[in-house]
């Protein structure tokens, strides 16, 4: 409550919150398809709230000193896919932005896969090498 009318003698309590303007947005890297997107859990006011992020950064305002956590990883259950990400939980200590970037855990299998097929190749040339001899 912000306003009121005092109506005989009463105690007020007035808690102030030092808290932060805190800008969110996310990306997806890599990937078929389109995830659910996360979601922020944070303190404001002292009590927890959470906010699904869009592609548009989200203005936030979060108390001072308390922590926050996003979704990881978000998927695509009709695909079966998953993205991750390195920054999905701190501690408010400013204000400023916040981009969280996902990145699709098929890029990883997708390196991998190249990797292991560049390797094949190798040793195929080199048997093909040592047979010519």
């Amino acid at each position: 409550m912000t306003s009121g009318i005092v109506t005989g003698t009463q105690s007020i309590k007035i808690v102030y919150y030092h808290q932060y303007l805190v800008n969110f947005s996310y990306s997806i890297v890599g990937g078929e398809g389109f995830p659910n997107p996360p979601v922020l859990a944070g303190f404001s006011f002292g009590s927890p709230i959470s906010v699904t992020l869009s592609g548009e950064p989200v203005a936030i305002w979060l108390d001072s000193g308390s922590s926050y956590s996003v979704t990881n990883p978000i998927v695509n259950t009709t695909l079966n896919e998953k993205w991750y990400t390195n920054t999905f939980n701190g501690t408010i200590n400013g204000s400023g932005q916040l981009d969280i970037v996902y990145r699709s855990s098929t890029v990883k299998y997708t390196l991998l896969i190249a990797l292991l097929n560049a390797v094949i190749i190798a040793i195929v040339i080199i048997i093909l090498v040592i047979r010519r001899r």
